[in-house]
């Protein structure tokens, strides 16, 4: 598992709303901060096209168990609150990035913003 991951500002997709999260959208060349974690894994771009969750990637036996999305778990599980963080249209980037960190520090991964 990795110990570290960078996202770059000037490729994040976020703060458009619910549910416009995509892990990659190569229109746009952009990534959610669940894509950038998923590039990170070794996973390529064009496996995450347009999917908006990492179990969508299950299949390739990379994605971390508590990544993966689980009908039962409630919204509050680290998933759903990356999720929402990421897409959410009412918070500060300087805000969204501090609580993103966190929830990766939780699970012994250093995340770091650039650009």
């Amino acid at each position: 598992m990795i110990k570290s991951f960078t996202i770059n500002r000037a490729d994040w997709m976020r703060g458009q709303g619910d549910s416009t999260g995509k892990l990659y959208v190569p229109e746009y060349g952009e990534m959610c901060c669940l894509g950038f974690f998923c590039k990170a894994l070794g996973i390529p771009k064009a496996e995450m096209e347009d999917l908006a969750i990492p179990s969508e990637l299950y299949h390739l036996n990379k994605i971390p168990k508590w990544l993966l999305y689980d009908e039962d778990l409630s919204t509050q599980d680290d998933l759903g609150k990356l999720l929402d963080l990421n897409d959410s249209d009412i918070i500060e980037d300087s805000e969204r990035e501090l609580k993103i960190k966190e929830i990766f520090k939780k699970r012994g991964i250093k995340v770091k913003f650039v650009g």
